[in-house]
């Protein structure tokens, strides 16, 4: 996970954001971070 947000250097938000749609398309939940899992 980790190699794939900085494999381009990290640009932050938009790196994150596709993250958590990656994750999201792999039914992963956030668990406690609740605004996440909506």
């Amino acid at each position: 996970m980790h190699d794939e947000m900085f494999q381009d250097g990290f640009d932050g938000t938009t790196k994150l954001t596709s993250l958590i749609a990656a994750l999201k398309l792999r039914h992963y939940t956030f668990g406690t971070i609740q605004s996440y899992d909506d």
